[in-house]
């Protein structure tokens, strides 16, 4: 009696993790796309700055200048030119 009860826990036993086994691959086929996806992004067009010359002003303040923080008490400032193709 004992050895027909462990062979059909033991096919129970196989027969549940081979169906969690299918599931699992069922389970990530799914979540990666599964199959074929023939879509393509194209990317979105150049909104940028426009071509041209421009000067790009960089500010620096110490933290000991209890200015109003605008531009005009600055304690240093630098200009770069910066050329847009």
């Amino acid at each position: 009696m004992f050895v027909v009860s462990a062979r059909r826990a033991r096919t129970r036993a196989y027969l549940y993790g081979c169906t969690l086994a299918i599931g699992l691959l069922l389970t990530g086929a799914a979540s990666c796309g599964g199959g074929s996806n023939n879509t393509k992004l194209t990317p979105p067009g150049n909104n940028g700055t426009p071509p041209g010359s421009y000067t790009m002003t960089v500010y620096a303040f110490t933290e000991s200048n209890a200015g109003s923080g605008a531009n005009s008490t600055a304690d240093a400032n630098v200009a770069i030119p910066l050329m847009v193709n």
